[in-house]
């Protein structure tokens, strides 16, 4: 009978998180005098033990039978090693379970072996994490009026400038800016220049599908003056246009006027 300590190992067989134990190794501590493939076999079969439920078999490669087949291994449970033991009848049986308990109650109170380097790793995720969560509540809060803004003209009567558009689609991240806003309703059909006042104006289109309005503003001198606004309906049909053509471009390059638009 072998001197040494058991090995166990923790495993999870059946859904319950168990100890295991070479049946070889029990085999060897027993002394059986039978070859070990014909004594376990048989033990299995006569005390109806279940494969998944008290054992797993699994091959051994690195050990092969004189036929060069890999050798099966059993990892029995030691509720299972223990009734083998006792099954067994032989003068060492008793001690063998013993030892089997004595080895699963070290286990049970041996100190947890704590993985430094994965702690260390986890925390720094977790910091990464908390900081990115900041940026994004920042960020929310930043975007904040805008979305209330966009909430209120959508569910309201009230007509927006292209300015508060932009902004509008920006927060619903759209990238376009104020002049391409006013480059895409130009090549839309919906911005004309009237040749009169050189204004932005409402094109019959806009106006016939309710996009765009049009509103008396006054410049910073208090001259009036003419202003394409969108409607409601116009945000809503915008927001929707954007985003299913999140890829849109201005067909040409986009001039940047001096001095301050009016609208």
């Amino acid at each position: 009978m072998s001197t040494d300590l058991i090995e166990i190992k923790p495993a999870r067989i059946g859904g319950k998180d168990v100890f295991i134990i070479s049946a070889r190794d029990v085999h060897g501590r027993l002394g059986v005098g039978r070859q070990f493939n014909h004594w376990i076999k048989e033990r299995i079969e006569k005390h109806g033990f279940l494969e998944g439920v008290d054992y797993v078999a699994v091959a051994n490669l690195a050990k092969t039978t004189f036929g060069g087949a890999p050798v099966t291994e059993y990892m029995v449970t030691t509720d299972m090693a223990q009734d083998l033991a006792a099954a067994e009848g032989s003068p060492v049986s008793v001690g063998v379970c013993r030892d089997i308990r004595n080895a699963v109650m070290a286990r049970l109170k041996a100190p947890v072996k704590l993985d430094y380097d994965l702690i260390i790793e986890l925390a720094k995720k977790a910091k990464a994490n908390e900081a990115r969560i900041g940026l994004l509540e920042a960020q929310a809060e930043a975007d904040r009026p805008i979305k209330e803004m966009g909430e209120t003209v959508m569910g309201s009567e009230l007509n927006i400038t292209f300015g508060d558009m932009s902004s509008i689609l920006q927060n619903k991240k759209i990238r376009i800016n104020f002049f391409e806003l006013f480059q895409w309703a130009r090549e839309m059909g919906f911005l004309i220049r009237t040749p009169d006042t050189r204004e932005n104006a409402p094109s019959r289109k806009a106006l016939d599908m309710g996009i765009l309005a049009e509103t008396i503003a006054r410049d910073s001198r208090g001259h009036p003056h003419t202003q394409a606004v969108f409607t409601p309906a116009g945000v809503k049909y915008t927001i929707a246009w954007f985003l299913q053509h999140r890829d849109w471009k201005p067909s040409e390059p986009i001039r940047k006027s001096r001095r301050r638009r009016r609208i």
